[in-house]
């Protein structure tokens, strides 16, 4: 009896883990698809971003998890609790790499999620959204060929502090010591 003892500790344990693995992967939001590359070097790193030279855009998602389809689905991960609904900001960001990953495979992705550490929501690509990017991408363009820059939109030295045009603006926040 004794020697059985070990496997069948080991055997709940296994049951265990499994049991929390998925609940955890339930709990997490994107439970219906495998994750296939990742914009970090832990697992599975995407090997080059993504390119679209039509627009041109250039971005790595946080993760791209294939659905059971096979299908890609950009997942974009922010490190803050959810707002009520996602940040409009934050949906054009995921627009964008929905954009990407039908210019690389070739076949319009029908949503894209928005995981924040609490909760995550499924955006649908719909031909809204891909039109506010549209005007996005064509507002972003016309703004680079102006002279000046436009007004600065936040009160947020860390967002100042990762913007491209830190060296250019005029309106960043400097970070006192």
């Amino acid at each position: 009896m004794s020697s059985w003892l070990p496997i069948l500790v080991l055997a709940g344990l296994t049951v265990i883990f499994g049991l929390a693995a998925v609940y955890l992967r339930r709990r997490s939001g994107i439970s219906d698809g495998r994750i296939v590359a990742t914009d970090n070097s832990f697992f599975r790193p995407l090997e080059a971003p993504l390119v679209d030279s039509e627009l041109d855009l250039v971005g790595k998602p946080d993760y791209l998890m294939a659905d059971r389809n096979g299908c890609l689905v950009p997942v974009e991960y922010k490190n803050t609790l959810a707002p009520p609904r996602p940040y409009a900001g934050h949906v054009l960001q995921l627009a964008a790499y929905l954009r990407l990953v039908q210019v690389q495979e070739d076949k319009r992705p029908a949503y894209g999620l928005i995981r924040y550490r609490d909760k995550t929501f499924r955006v649908d690509y719909s031909s809204e959204l891909e039109d506010s990017l549209m005007d996005c991408v064509i507002h972003i363009r016309a703004a680079e060929k102006r002279a000046e820059l436009p007004e600065r939109s936040h009160q947020e030295a860390a967002r100042c502090r990762a913007c491209g045009y830190q060296e250019l603006c005029e309106q960043r926040i400097r970070q006192i010591i």
